[in-house]
C-alpha cells in the first residue's frame, strides 16, 4: 500500500491518495552491507479540494474535488545493512519511475470530469528512498518506507513543480 501525496510550491494543501505496490525484488551480495534490486508498479498521485478560480479573467469561483492518480514502473536499487540474518534491515536507494498513465477524475462545482492528463506529465521520476524492513524465521518479511521524487512529475515551468512523496508499508516473502 502506498500513501502519496504532491509536494512544492503551490501544493501544500493537498491531500493523501492511497495506491497499490507490486513487484518483486533480489538482493545482491552476502554479510551486513547489501544491495537490492527491484521491479514493481505504483500507483501514486494526489488530491485536491476547494475553491478555484479557472478562468483568465479570475471572475468565477468552482469548487473543486479532484483525485489525480499517476501510475509508474519502477526500478529502485537500495543499499541494505542488517547486521545479522533475524535482524532488523535498514536501507537507503534511488529509484527511477516511468510514468505508465496519468488521470484527474472528480467535479467541478458538481459536473463530472475525467481526464487523462500524461500529456501534461513528465515520463520519469526520479526519487530517493529510505525505509525499514523485518524478516520473519519463515522468510516473510515487512517494511516501510519514505520516498520523495527530485525532479518535478508536471510539465511545468521552474519553480512550479510536484514533486511526488509517499510512505509505502509493503509485505514479502524470500524464496531463499
Amino acid at each position: 500500500m502506498c500513501l502519496s501525496r504532491a509536494a512544492g510550491p503551490g501544493f501544500e494543501g493537498e491531500s493523501e491518495v492511497t495506491g497499490p505496490v507490486a513487484g518483486v525484488f533480489l538482493c545482491i551480495g552476502q554479510g551486513p552491507v547489501t544491495g537490492q534490486l527491484e521491479l514493481f508498479y505504483s500507483r501514486k498521485g494526489t488530491a485536491e479540494q476547494g475553491l478555484v478560480r479557472i478562468d483568465a479573467l479570475d471572475t468565477a469561483e468552482y469548487f473543486i474535488d479532484f483525485t489525480y492518480r499517476f501510475h509508474y514502473f519502477e526500478v529502485p536499487f537500495l543499499l541494505r545493512y542488517r547486521p545479522a540474518k533475524r535482524a532488523l534491515a535498514l536501507y537507503a536507494g534511488v529509484s527511477l519511475g516511468v510514468l505508465l498513465a496519468a488521470s484527474a477524475k472528480g467535479t467541478i462545482s458538481n459536473l463530472p470530469v475525467d481526464v487523462d492528463i500524461r500529456s501534461d506529465m513528465k515520463d520519469t521520476d526520479v526519487g530517493l528512498l529510505l525505509g525499514a524492513e523485518i524478516r520473519t524465521q519463515g522468510g516473510l518479511c515487512f517494511e516501510a518506507r519514505y520516498s520523495r521524487g527530485l525532479i518535478s512529475v508536471l510539465d511545468a515551468p521552474e519553480g512550479a513543480g510536484a514533486y511526488n512523496t509517499n510512505i509505502s508499508i509493503m509485505m514479502g516473502y524470500y524464496l531463499f
